[in-house]
């Protein structure tokens, strides 16, 4: 569902390239983002309250350290891989407007 989400959101982020038939859809993009936080927060709750129904007390430290190990690796990935193509990037070109 969250991946429904997500490509509910793209066509917004891509409006001005589409075929004008699908700005409707575009023009709906927000819908997109409130139902992957709504998801979301489904999912982060259940996990945090899953203890509470063996009558066990919820661990904030395990929960934020099972969020750390999915989210860290490919933020590192990312972070990592940009870094490698820093060196092959065209410096960016400002606009200057008038004299300082």
């Amino acid at each position: 569902m969250r991946a429904l989400a997500i490509l509910w959101v793209m066509p917004f982020h891509f409006r001005f390239a589409m075929p004008s038939a699908l700005h409707g859809v575009a023009r709906t993009g927000w819908m997109g983002v409130d139902l992957f936080f709504v998801l979301s927060g489904y999912l982060i709750g259940s996990q945090l309250l899953r203890p509470y129904l063996s009558g066990n007390q919820p661990s904030l430290g395990g929960f934020y350290m099972r969020r750390a190990l999915r989210v860290l690796p490919a933020f590192l990935r990312s972070c990592f891989f940009i870094l490698w193509c820093l060196p092959f990037a065209k410096p960016l070109v400002f606009l200057q407007s008038g004299s300082s």
